[in-house]
């Protein structure tokens, strides 16, 4: 892989290497002039293993620097694993002369998890240009609505049927475009909709203030709190015995409650999924064992449609079509009321909704003005 590299190119390894190098890894003083990177290595770690000289030779070999001892908020280097059975520097970061005039900072962070390793943080000075999003050539120029319907609630649903009822709504087809006239309907439902507390903000765009891992309760964050705050002890102390010993029994402490709590956690759930009556009840207790929050994609749409359509060639028509077309009647005649409620009929409710984001449970309660409208709209549409 080295030999396929550009001279150019920036190179950033990072990972466990399991090899103590101790002090290491010193280069000349013009190799790093400019840079954030200083020559000479610095390691609370001053054990060298044989894994260690091995694992000098190859970065020589290649042309890389060891980035952990000489960052400026690294220096000397701090533990990167610590366990019952010790302490090493072994996760370590490198870095080619590119890279090192790049390099920013380094840092170990003092987050406690399970593992008995830290993570090491780098940062680079990168810049990346983004074009805006040209909303002349995307998909869709506007953003989903992030609106949620409390179809569940009956009472609401009761409310904003009594309320859709007395307003008075009408479609004047020479008055704008389909499209206009589909997202005024849509936001006299919402308004409506918000009117009787049916309509709300979606769940997943507020900010959830539990621990991503449902299982986490009380004890646990208080566990983790005191084990962070006493390993940050041990880091300004210089890593005394007495106080390490300490650290490692309260880590372990910590790593046990956590797995008990987690195995008591999914043992309530699967008792609950073995006494679901239904599947809104299963699914119901699945969305509380797992939910991520919502994140909007960085990439725009116009990206995404050089993407495929680079992937997908368009064919001819030539390949498509049929050689032979019969002719069948009635697609063109106007949907009549009856057709839509019957259809209206047939949707299932609990589904995903639309761009629209109005469910099927909303759409099914409209009073027949509305459902009028909404005959005419899909008329406009196909002409």
């Amino acid at each position: 892989m080295a030999e396929t590299l550009p001279d150019d190119a920036v190179v950033l390894v990072l990972g466990d290497f399991n090899g103590r190098i101790g002090g290491l890894g010193s280069v000349d003083n013009e190799m790093l002039d400019g840079s954030n990177l200083v020559a000479m290595r610095e390691s609370l770690d001053e054990k060298v293993n044989h894994r260690g000289l091995l694992l000098e030779e190859v970065l020589q070999e290649f042309g890389l620097i060891i980035c952990n001892g000489r960052a400026k908020s690294d220096c000397p280097a701090a533990f990167t694993f610590t366990s019952s059975r010790g302490k090493s520097v072994i996760d370590l970061a490198a870095v080619n002369l590119v890279g090192a005039e790049l390099f920013e900072d380094l840092y170990i962070k003092d987050d406690v998890h399970i593992s008995d390793h830290y993570p090491a943080v780098v940062s680079l000075k990168l810049w990346a240009q983004h074009e805006p999003n040209n909303p002349g050539n995307s998909i869709s120029s506007q953003k989903v609505a992030q609106k949620r319907y409390f179809c569940s609630d009956e009472g609401k649903m009761a409310s904003f049927q009594a309320e859709a009822a007395k307003r008075m709504i009408s479609f004047k087809e020479n008055r704008g475009s389909a499209n206009d006239g589909f997202i005024k309907f849509v936001a006299e439902i919402e308004s409506v909709g918000r009117g009787a507390g049916l309509v709300g903000d979606n769940f997943s765009q507020r900010r959830l203030e539990r621990h991503h891992k449902p299982w986490f309760n009380g004890r646990c964050r208080s566990l983790r709190y005191q084990v962070r705050n006493l390993y940050r002890r041990l880091r300004r102390k210089g890593y005394p015995k007495g106080l390490f010993q300490d650290y490692s029994e309260l880590k372990s402490k910590y790593v046990r409650v956590l797995r008990q709590a987690k195995r008591e956690f999914f043992d309530r759930h699967q008792r609950a999924i073995n006494d679901c009556k239904n599947a809104r009840e299963f699914w119901k207790i699945v969305k509380t064992t797992k939910k991520k929050p919502y994140c909007e994609n960085p990439v725009p749409l116009r990206e995404w449609e050089a993407f495929y359509k680079g992937i997908y060639k368009p064919k001819s028509l030539g390949s498509v079509w049929p050689t032979t077309l019969q002719l069948v009647t009635g697609l063109d005649e106007v949907i009549t009321l009856q057709e839509l409620e019957k259809v209206l009929c047939r949707i299932t409710n609990g589904k995903a909704p639309g761009e629209d984001a109005i469910p099927n449970d909303v759409l099914k309660i409209l009073p027949k003005n509305w459902k009028q409208c909404i005959k005419k709209k899909q008329m406009l549409f196909l002409q």
